[in-house]
């Protein structure tokens, strides 16, 4: 009797930790399609991902270049963006490495409707 409860008590829980893994693994590979579709496109104005932020004073203007996938790829980059904007003319540069889905990459500080969604 107790051989055979020990039995089936092993096979619920084989069958219970199978389905976590199922669940866990359904999940991972969701985020991963996720990941590829936002970010794997770098192309893509509107993506998630590491963008470096620009904002200069004069004029004001706001520039998202990215996406990145890391961090320490968009904050590599960002010295290059920062030499071509000083070359233009733009003076006060403030930089900032951020996640975030910017709808417009280039914008107006004025103007309305320029925001970004940042994490």
């Amino acid at each position: 009797m107790f051989q055979s409860t020990l039995i089936f008590n092993l096979g619920f829980f084989t069958a219970a930790v199978l389905l976590v893994y199922l669940v866990v693994k359904a999940f991972v590979e969701a985020c991963q399609a996720r990941w590829n579709a936002d970010v794997g496109n770098a192309d893509a104005e509107g993506s998630w991902g590491w963008w470096v932020e620009l904002t200069t004073a004069n004029p004001g203007y706001r520039y998202y270049f990215g996406p990145f996938t890391s961090a320490t790829e968009a904050e590599t980059s960002q010295v290059g963006f920062v030499q071509d904007l000083t070359e233009e003319g733009a003076k006060a540069i403030a930089v900032k490495v951020t996640w975030c889905r910017p709808q417009q990459l280039t914008s107006l500080l004025s103007e309305s409707g320029a925001e970004a969604y940042c994490a």
